[in-house]
């Protein structure tokens, strides 16, 4: 097996008494000697296996009958000292003389590089931070589809129990006889005088009208779902009536719920206006249920 006189030099934009080699870095191996017939495009280098990666050929170019130029590169860091490499093509070999390269890392040797990985032979630094932002972007997906997932599981249990709230007469009906019994219970309606409690209680029941009002005619757990989810659900599902009454829909619902809570003071005339503001709404809403109106486009 023919052997052959090698050295190595660095491409012609490097200055000979620069820093070392990095990663990657393409390099020049001159050769001189008697060649066999070689097959220049299936040239590769043959090396033991813990010099795998060490050197790596990546074009081959024969001026003459004894001289050939081989550009090459290291994907590994370190001293190497290659021994008796040899260039090989499908039918013939020749054996290089030893290569000796030192090969540093691309990341600043003044920096500690953060979270190696080795893909093959090839050794890699990313910096953490990278991974923290992909493991929060992850973290971050996940949990709006688990999100998603548990909200259409928990909508459909929800209105699984709509049935709790059924009655022979239709929404519109339900609605309107429970808030005549709600006017005929309270006194203050009339004009006689009540406390904050059964005020506060006047309001909720209200609320609750409007509420299975709201889940029985579009389907949205009303009764469970906090403000915003409903009017959400409400976009989602029914965008034509959404378009026509969903600020309306949204108004009432923070204004009765501002009104249950304890730290809000609540009075008579706020009471009766409740008692309007509702019977408007699912009068409308009733009205473009039956045309049609109010259906998703």
């Amino acid at each position: 097996m023919a052997q052959l006189t090698c050295s190595l030099e660095l491409a012609n934009t490097r200055k000979s008494d620069g820093p070392a080699l990095t990663v990657g870095e393409v390099f020049y191996i001159k050769c001189s000697g008697e060649f066999p017939k070689l097959q220049k495009d299936k040239l590769e280098f043959r090396t033991d296996a813990a010099d795998k990666y060490k050197i790596v050929l990546l074009q081959s170019e024969f001026p003459s009958s004894t001289e050939g130029v081989f550009k090459a590169t290291s994907y590994k860091v370190g001293h190497h000292n290659i021994k008796a490499p040899q260039l090989v093509d499908p039918e013939n070999s020749v054996v290089l003389s030893d290569i000796t390269l030192d090969v540093t890392s691309v990341i600043n040797p003044q920096e500690k590089p953060e979270g190696p990985i080795a893909i093959g032979g090839l050794t890699l630094s990313i910096p953490m931070i990278y991974w923290l932002v992909l493991l929060a972007i992850a973290i971050a997906i996940g949990s709006l589809l688990g999100l998603n997932f548990y909200r259409r599981r928990l909508r459909k249990r929800l209105l699984d129990e709509l049935s709790v709230h059924d009655s022979a007469q239709t929404p519109f009906q339900q609605f309107h006889s429970r808030l005549r019994r709600l006017q005929r219970g309270y006194v203050f309606l009339s004009g006689g005088e009540s406390s904050q409690d059964e005020l506060k209680k006047f309001v909720s029941e209200v609320s609750e009208a409007y509420r299975v009002f709201l889940a029985r005619s579009y389907r949205v757990p009303a009764l469970h779902w906090k403000d915003s989810l409903i009017v959400a659900d409400l976009k989602r599902h029914h965008r034509g009536l959404f378009n026509k009454c969903g600020v309306e829909i949204k108004e009432i619902l923070k204004e009765l719920s501002r009104a249950i809570k304890a730290s809000v003071q609540v009075s008579e005339k706020d009471c009766a206006q409740f008692v309007e503001i509702t019977r408007k709404s699912v009068d409308h809403l009733e009205m473009l249920n039956k045309t049609g109106k109010g259906a998703a486009p």
